[in-house]
């Protein structure tokens, strides 16, 4: 469904992921994920996705909330022809 990598900010501008048309979808914390809270911090990383099926936010997410600029629960209905003249109020 997506592939991902993680490109160290720092050093690489992930150019060449962007012209193959990878997204960058955030970065990463600088901590690795099994260690303690006094450890080295590890270089911030970019994380780039690349999707290998063009519906795959519907298949990740079950088909809910495809929509990454919209929150949770705003759905937004588009008012009928009469109400938007006034009517049915």
């Amino acid at each position: 469904m997506l592939l991902e990598t993680f490109v160290e900010h720092d050093r690489y501008a992930g150019t060449a992921y962007a012209a193959a048309n990878w997204h960058r979808i955030g970065h990463s914390t600088g901590h690795g994920r099994l260690a303690a809270p006094a450890a080295a911090a590890k270089p911030v990383r970019d994380i780039w996705v690349y999707p290998l099926q063009p519906n795959f936010r519907a298949i990740l997410t079950d088909g809910r909330r495809t929509d990454p600029a919209k929150p949770a629960g705003a759905h937004h209905a588009t008012p009928s022809a009469s109400n938007q003249r006034g009517e049915n109020r």
